[in-house]
């Protein structure tokens, strides 16, 4: 993010940063699909979990063995990054399945999203557990993935949740009001707060956490971002307001301390 707050699309470097960023994240990702499964597996032993000397070892003999592996391999573990990446596969078998074997549910999955944001666990101490993701996976795509059992969470994420809930055309009308109340949000945030530091700070972090993640369901993508104004934004805006009071009014001089005006 630091380095596209800076990019000059002009600039020869600026390409050649990004190029190199870009083939590196590359290559960690791919590595690391090819070795999770071996690393993860030893977290079963207590001393190894514990150790991050241990652990930072093992996955350097884990990169040895892998960068020595076949290229058959390597386009292996590339198709395994790619299918990891892709998130159409779970909404695709939704869109199958519904209405012709599934009907649509009206709204119910939206009603059930906003009624567990807007009613708080400290006023509402026994509101239900958010369900995991996986149930709704499982019931809408006629396959069983991952859930509770193995600390899985797959989601088809909002936009296959609204077409479940109101079908085409109708499931884009959440989709462009929450949008639409996240640009005003980021407008006000933008407009009311001077500081620059702390505007900057605090937009990259709301905005980045709460609209990046497409496969992430109605409930948990409205919380978040809710959560986030509620503790961030707000704080935010208490404290640009109480440093404001110590900015100097528009054309005071500001002197030096041998008492030179510099500006």
């Amino acid at each position: 993010m630091a380095l596209f707050q800076a990019f000059d699309a002009r600039r020869v470097q600026h390409w050649l940063a990004l190029g190199v960023c870009a083939s590196l994240m590359l290559a960690i990702s791919v590595f690391w699909i090819g070795v999770r499964r071996d690393f993860r597996a030893e977290f079963d032993n207590e001393t190894f979990s514990q150790s991050r000397g241990a652990q930072f070892d093992y996955l350097t003999s884990l990169y040895q063995t892998w960068s020595q592996q076949e290229a058959s391999d390597l386009v292996d573990n590339v198709d395994q990054f790619v299918d990891r990446m892709w998130v159409v596969y779970y909404p695709a078998l939704a869109v199958s399945r519904v209405p012709s074997a599934l009907a649509h549910t009206d709204g119910a999955l939206m009603s059930a999203a906003l009624q567990h944001v807007f009613s708080p666990r400290v006023f509402f101490p026994t509101k239900a557990e958010v369900q995991n993701d996986s149930e709704m996976v499982r019931k809408y795509s006629g396959v069983w993935v991952a859930g509770d059992q193995t600390g899985t969470s797959i989601a088809f994420g909002y936009a296959a949740e609204s077409y479940i809930d109101f079908g085409v055309p109708w499931m884009f009308v959440p989709m462009l009001a929450f949008g639409f109340l996240m640009g005003l949000g980021y407008q006000v945030l933008s407009s009311k707060i001077r500081h620059d530091e702390l505007r900057a700070g605090l937009v990259a972090v709301i905005f980045w956490i709460g609209l990046y993640l497409f496969e992430r369901s109605w409930v948990k993508t409205i919380g978040v971002s809710g959560t986030m104004f509620v503790y961030l934004a707000v704080p935010a805006l208490l404290l640009d307001y109480y440093l404001c009071r110590f900015d100097l009014p528009a054309g005071e001089p500001v002197f030096d301390p041998s008492g030179r005006v510099v500006s």
